[in-house]
């Protein structure tokens, strides 16, 4: 997965959580290989939650820790993942199908993409 000035692609929309809260919902739909980039600010040793939700098993999401204008995976894709985050900093979480069901005709994920932080 090649990630060199992946965020200027898309309109990457940052996630903020509301007043009081640690938890956030987005939903959205990709096609073929069109990716969906969401950007989340996060303290060092904070544990992050991400869950991907779609009726299209192929759907994931790759996990980067963004170092000034590169991006550093922290995960491969998948579509859960619980971990503690490394750094203070942004980090880039991006929804993706996978390139062998990507590439079929037609091909498209409608998918909710939930997020907590603790």
């Amino acid at each position: 997965l090649c990630a060199d000035g992946a965020v200027g692609q898309n309109q990457a929309e940052r996630i903020s959580f509301a007043k009081g809260q640690s938890a956030a919902i987005r939903k959205g739909r990709i096609v073929g290989y069109d990716f969906k980039d969401y950007v989340l600010r996060a303290g060092a040793n904070q544990e992050l939650t991400v869950k991907l939700e779609s009726r299209n098993t192929y759907a994931n999401v790759v996990i980067f820790q963004k170092k000034g204008e590169a991006l550093e995976n922290l995960t491969q894709e998948v579509p859960e993942w619980t971990g503690t985050l490394p750094a203070s900093g942004d980090y880039v979480l991006r929804v993706l199908m996978v390139r062998a069901a990507a590439r079929r005709k037609g091909a498209a994920a409608v998918y909710t993409l939930r997020v907590a932080i603790r």
